[in-house]
């Protein structure tokens, strides 16, 4: 179900006239992108930018999964989703997000801290 959910803008591009194996390569890439921010965004679980990032790779279909490594690997690009994330969201939104993060952090170590002392 959430595979679904998930993997919804991809469908939607290939309803607009992308097939994912046609698919440019960024055009790819910055949907992936958009999949972890909102991710990140919408679970308060994920206590790093990376774990989003993780779980949205984890939850490419196999046919994304080829398409992804087949960039990666065929068209020999340097790209990787943690490294493109900050050109992706732009400054602003990369400063909102590292701030949730570094929040986020400080809650998990507080509730850590109260829960074994």
């Amino acid at each position: 179900m959430s595979k679904e959910r998930n993997t919804s803008d991809i469908l939607r591009s290939e309803g607009e006239g992308f097939g994912l194996q046609e698919m440019e390569p960024e055009h790819f890439l910055h949907l992936l992108l958009g999949r972890v921010e909102r991710m990140f965004l919408g679970s308060a679980n994920l206590e790093h930018l990376e774990d989003a990032v993780g779980r949205v790779v984890a939850d490419m279909t196999k046919e994304e999964r080829l398409r992804f490594d087949s960039i990666f690997q065929n068209e020999k690009l340097n790209l990787t989703l943690d490294t493109h994330l900050k050109h992706f969201l732009g400054d602003g939104k990369w400063e909102e997000l590292e701030t949730l993060e570094r929040n986020r952090i400080l809650e998990y170590d507080q509730y850590r801290s109260e829960g074994a002392g």
